[in-house]
């Protein structure tokens, strides 16, 4: 079954399977009415787009139905004039970027042959590229460490043309790699393993921004990394990923030609941060092998859904959530989402079921209490109110 990948402002994705049996076709645009939501901006018609199967041909077809363009491969197609769809075509509505792909599934139970025939690049740009390609592999990559950053090394050296590509994800303490795979297409090696400079990959971590120069040679600020000095390096850059749960490197040696422009690193930083698909995946990765407490992993489009939901508007907003759902479905994971992705996620979480506590002492366990309060209060306890004062209850 077909499907789109989306993407938004290089962030958070979705995807939606596309069903050749829906006979309407299917509705984008921010409108309630809309069968995949594009919510946001005004310059996205409440029924923008419309994507159907023509059984005949055995063929997908894109309509813009709007007043702002809908874009294909980047070019802008005439309102109201059926376009086919080949897998692999990008559509770009405002700031959303869907990449429309006929495999049957985004999980890889086979990946012997995943890197035997890399894909080539389309005429579309490296961004689009890359975050399609993210998307595409969702499944595997939100659990599996080492496939990873296998995959997301040599993905990111094809997208930007670089030399090498190193990504490492931390362990626990900031001081050793869990998991790491070095990518490298420079011939002068000879066939010897690339390695980064630990120095400056220490840097980056220490100080938690990113690190860059087109010159490194004539650097002020690269005279310390020896390595790098000593290595033939043009140019290089050093990304934390999520502050210091990990690191993306890159750099080239050989062809003048391959250096990264500004938008390449904002590009990248976004995609490293905590609203960047790097960023979300390596914290997952983190949390499901670390000792920390489940968590909610979107597996099936409507999960996905509901996580795309809680990133987007319930996190953000600084209401009550009221959520609800049969006993095993995850309600307590889809609080622990909103609270990792809101603004207090650095303040404490505490969970508890009303049911378990008996009613007289209710008030004690909300409330606290102070010593002397009755006959067994030998000391101040605190309840969950201020237990919880500036993060999520």
């Amino acid at each position: 079954m077909p499907k789109l990948s989306i993407s938004r402002r290089h962030e958070f994705f979705n995807w939606v399977p596309l069903d050749p049996e829906k006979r309407e076709g299917y509705r984008l645009g921010r409108g309630r009415h809309a069968d995949i939501k594009l919510s946001g901006h005004t310059d996205i018609s409440r029924e923008h787009a419309w994507i159907f199967y023509n059984a005949e041909e055995d063929q997908w077809y894109l309509v813009d139905q709007s007043l702002f363009g809908t874009f294909l491969n980047g070019q802008r197609i005439v309102e109201k004039v059926p376009v086919k769809l080949n897998s692999g075509d990008s559509i770009r509505i405002h700031d959303y970027l869907l990449i429309f792909n006929m495999e049957s599934s985004i999980f890889v139970a086979d990946v012997s042959n995943v890197y035997d025939s890399p894909l080539p690049l389309r005429e579309t740009s490296k961004f689009e590229y890359l975050i399609s390609q993210l998307s595409e592999r969702m499944g595997q990559l939100s659990h599996d460490g080492a496939f990873f950053v296998r995959y997301v090394a040599e993905t990111v050296r094809r997208s930007f043309h670089v030399d090498n590509c190193f990504v490492g994800i931390y362990d626990e303490e900031g001081k050793h790699f869990v998991h790491s795979y070095n990518d490298s297409n420079d011939v002068a090696l000879q066939g010897r393993k690339f390695r980064p400079s630990e120095s400056f990959l220490a840097a980056v971590r220490n100080e938690r921004r990113a690190l860059s120069s087109f010159d490194v040679s004539n650097d002020p600020e690269f005279k310390n990394f020896e390595t790098l000095m000593h290595s033939r390096v043009r140019s290089a850059v050093g990304i934390p990923i999520l502050g210091n749960a990990g690191v993306l490197y890159l750099d080239s040696r050989n062809n003048p030609q391959q250096n990264y422009t500004d938008e390449d690193l904002d590009f990248l930083c976004s995609l490293c941060g905590a609203n960047g698909i790097i960023g979300f995946l390596v914290n997952t990765l983190r949390q499901i092998h670390g000792d920390h407490e489940e968590v909610l992993i979107p597996f099936s489009p409507q999960l996905s859904e509901i996580v795309d939901e809680i990133y987007r508007h319930v996190a953000r907003a600084q209401e009550h959530v009221l959520i609800l759902g049969e006993s095993g479905t995850g309600k307590e994971l889809a609080a622990r989402l909103i609270h990792r992705y809101s603004e207090r996620a650095n303040r404490p979480f505490l969970s508890f079921n009303c049911t378990a506590i008996p009613a007289p002492l209710f008030d004690d366990a909300f409330f606290g209490h102070d010593k002397g309060s009755f006959t067994d209060a030998n000391g101040p306890r605190k309840g969950y109110y201020e237990s919880a004062l500036g993060g999520t209850l």
